[in-house]
């Protein structure tokens, strides 16, 4: 298996993994700098690993904790997101295409 990529001049830390298949992985936690970290997923195809972009929101630090990848067009993050204080659920799919 490949090494991840982390992105250039930020951590990365994975909280969650799960696969659907030997070449539908999925992994999921954050990126970036302390102060604001946010999501950061990636998907195995079989040969390499991917960064898969997230929904974009402002003013917000997120945190996804678990991944479940139910079948090669349907996985599932949830974790939480805050703005300020307090946090709030965080829910992301994917769905074939997003």
């Amino acid at each position: 298996m490949s090494n991840s990529p982390t992105p250039a001049g930020h951590f990365s830390e994975f909280r969650g993994i799960s696969a659907a298949g030997s070449d539908d992985i999925w992994a999921v936690g954050t990126k970036g700098k302390t102060i604001s970290p946010a999501s950061f997923i990636e998907h195995w195809n079989g040969s390499r690993w991917s960064v898969v972009a997230t929904p974009a929101q402002r003013h917000t630090q997120n945190f996804p904790a678990s991944v479940s990848a139910v079948t090669r067009n349907s996985a599932l993050a949830v974790g939480r997101y805050q703005v300020r204080t307090p946090s709030y659920p965080l829910i992301e799919r994917w769905d074939g295409d997003a």
